[in-house]
């Protein structure tokens, strides 16, 4: 009898929850594990981080594809340019490329135009010319003098002695140049099929493009400075990383672009757009996989 009161009076209940415990399955269909909803809230995360991989995926292979098109070449590293939020050089490119809109829309105009025409001379290209900054070198005429290409620079002169790189003056060529409608000289150049592409590659780098590619690397050398946490000996080494990156990005990208445009140029305007756009992409990944060995230091 006094078993009987203990289990229905609720004075002489037991207080130990093990008395009360519910089965585990209906405690979970009743209060779902925490551990259950952060694995979903996990998931989500990381659903959300591969859809965002592969956009950033889509939109870099979409630009390889388009890159033998100029404008989107400029910009084929806009995509890891946003990534890492690097807004100033992300201006800078766009600005760029908006600046020599003007140049590539006639240079696809004549490469679709005589899409299998041979141009087998070489005139010295210009920074300035046929884009939206091609009023600067007459208000200023020092950067008419500055504007000028790899091939007539001193150290330029030093490398085509070295490597006896020489004009065939026997064959000067005219190439009429569609924003003054003056005529320019073209060049062939002596000696064998290496000598010749790097004549041609000289003649197709202006000494003020490779300084205005350099110049969208500072604001990432300066962020590898004020973003890094630490003393003046990490600061150093973020540096000193973030200077390799820069000058593999430039050197390979724009050693590809240049050969890749003097090999395949003078077999026709089409193929020349086609190789550079095949430069373009090998130096992109040249550059990303010195990154990713700079990182791993």
């Amino acid at each position: 009898m006094v078993l009987q009161i203990a289990q229905f009076n609720p004075a002489f209940r037991s207080q130990d929850r093990r008395e009360h415990s519910v089965p585990v399955l209906h405690e979970k269909r009743v209060n779902p594990d925490r551990r259950q909803s952060s694995r979903s809230l996990f998931d989500l995360h990381k659903l959300k981080e591969d859809v965002d991989r592969l956009d950033k995926s889509t939109q870099q292979k979409l630009l390889y594809a388009l890159s033998p098109l100029p404008p989107a070449r400029r910009i084929s590293s806009l995509p890891d340019t946003v990534e890492n939020k690097n807004w100033s050089r992300a201006g800078l490119l766009a600005g760029m490329a908006a600046a020599n809109f003007p140049g590539d829309l006639r240079e696809m105009g004549l490469a679709f135009k005589n899409p299998f025409a041979k141009r087998p001379y070489q005139h010295e290209m210009s920074f300035f010319k046929l884009t939206l900054l091609d009023k600067l070198p007459k208000k200023y005429p020092w950067l008419s003098k500055m504007d000028k290409t790899f091939f007539s620079t001193g150290f330029g002169k030093f490398v085509r002695k070295k490597l006896n790189i020489g004009i065939d003056l026997s064959d000067i060529g005219k190439i009429e140049d569609a924003c003054t409608k003056t005529p320019l000289k073209g060049y062939k150049y002596t000696g064998n099929f290496l000598q010749r592409t790097l004549g041609r590659a000289m003649h197709r780098l202006p000494v003020i493009g490779l300084f205005a590619t350099s110049a969208l690397e500072i604001p990432a050398l300066i962020t590898s400075i004020t973003k890094t946490k630490g003393n003046i000996w990490d600061k150093t080494r973020s540096f000193g990383k973030q200077l390799i990156k820069s000058g593999g990005y430039i050197g390979f990208t724009t050693a590809a672009i240049t050969i890749a445009g003097a090999i395949t140029f003078p077999c026709s305007a089409l193929l020349g757009l086609i190789g550079m756009a095949a430069g373009s992409t090998l130096g992109l990944i040249a550059s990303k996989k010195l990154n990713k060995l700079v990182d791993g230091i």
